[in-house]
């Protein structure tokens, strides 16, 4: 999915600023027990360009998820091995956001909880500006 970059007035009356959205995705496989480790994370960023000097106005992860399954379906091989404790699991943490008033409302939406800091925050005052990880 990559990177995508928009122009967005997010202050009523102000300079547009430029709304990032990005997706950082990987695994890892473990041949010892045929698992497959998978995590995508979606994120939202604000970047405020006014007067010429860029300035991160906020980052929110927008979903991150993690899983394990079967690194190889081979039927037989797979009942021999064992497996971890998160085996089969997929955790899919995620918030929405709505820009209102110069600011964000960070709002949970994901079933296993929020990915990034909720509340009502002003602009340049969320928990994150750019990019540190939170759980």
């Amino acid at each position: 999915e990559g990177l995508s970059l928009k122009a967005e007035q997010l202050v009523p009356g102000g300079a547009k600023e430029i709304v990032l959205r990005w997706t950082l995705a990987g695994h890892d496989g473990d041949m010892s027990v045929n698992e497959n480790e998978f995590y995508d994370a979606h994120w939202l960023g604000a970047l405020s360009i006014e007067g010429g000097t860029p300035a991160w106005l906020a980052t929110v992860q927008l979903e991150q998820s993690y899983g394990v399954d079967l690194l190889l379906d081979d039927g037989e091989a797979e009942a021999e091995l064992p497996h971890s404790e998160n085996f089969g699991t997929k955790t899919v943490k995620s918030v929405s956001v709505e820009w209102r008033d110069g600011g964000l409302v960070v709002t949970q939406s994901g079933k296993d909880g929020a990915s990034a800091p909720t509340g009502t925050f002003k602009l340049g005052a969320y928990p994150r500006l750019c990019g540190e990880t939170w759980r």
